[in-house]
């Protein structure tokens, strides 16, 4: 159930409550974690630690279930939220669980083995999010997703990813696009400039033909050198 935050969740934020900005409610889990964890820890101390597995678990059920009857944003964090204090009530007795049946020089090894369920998981839930979103939001998740998934990301990723990708071309476009201006207006600046030299740095005639000398270049004109090949 974890997963899918990551894996169904972003489909159906995007394209059934039609919310662009899924890393807004990526975090509400964590903020209920954050919020909710001491209250419900203290909850948790008074049962036994199956039944506050168990409470957890039923809580993290419960929560899917809103999500999908009311489709609103507001019952959406709601949902989680309420995940959220179904995940803080189950996980610290669930570990204190398995400290307990482990041996006291195997504490580490049997800490480390109790996050096996949530490396199965990803798996589980890569492998079901894809026909649950096809079926029930109607959006095929394509070979993109599958393929960020395969490299440790999720259809979060994709779906953040993409949007981070789409600013960053615009962004290069507009780079482009102001370059390519200022390459415009030097070369209009520069071939002004070469008329406006020509026109001063040429000899002047009088009225009988022969030249009376030339004019004084403006600022910022090149004056040919003597001798120049180029010298007009």
């Amino acid at each position: 159930m974890f997963w899918q935050i990551f894996y169904a969740l972003p489909f159906y934020v995007k394209d059934v409550l039609h919310y662009g900005r899924f890393e807004v409610i990526e975090t509400v889990d964590a903020w209920g974690i954050i919020l909710f964890t001491m209250p419900a820890t203290a909850l948790a101390k008074r049962l036994r630690p199956i039944r506050a597995m168990t409470l957890g678990f039923a809580l993290a059920t419960a929560s899917w279930f809103l999500m999908g009857s009311v489709p609103t944003l507001t019952a959406t964090v709601a949902a989680i939220l309420v995940f959220a204090i179904g995940e803080a009530t189950q996980a610290p007795r669930y570990y204190e669980y398995v400290a307990d049946l482990a041996p006291p020089e195997q504490v580490g090894t049997y800490m480390g083995y109790a996050f096996l369920p949530i490396a199965i998981g990803t798996f589980l839930a890569g492998a079901t999010a894809g026909p649950l979103v096809s079926h029930y939001i109607g959006t095929r998740v394509g070979r993109r997703a599958r393929a960020g998934a395969g490299r440790g990301g999720t259809p979060a990723h994709v779906v953040l990813g993409g949007r981070h990708r789409r600013g960053l071309d615009d962004a290069d476009a507009a780079v482009r696009s102001v370059r390519r201006a200022e390459t415009r207006h030097r070369d209009a600046v520069g071939t002004a400039c070469g008329h406006a030299c020509r026109s001063c740095c040429s000899p002047r005639t009088n009225s009988g033909g022969s030249p009376s000398g030339s004019r004084r270049p403006p600022p910022g004109c090149a004056t040919p050198a003597a001798g120049s090949p180029n010298r007009p």
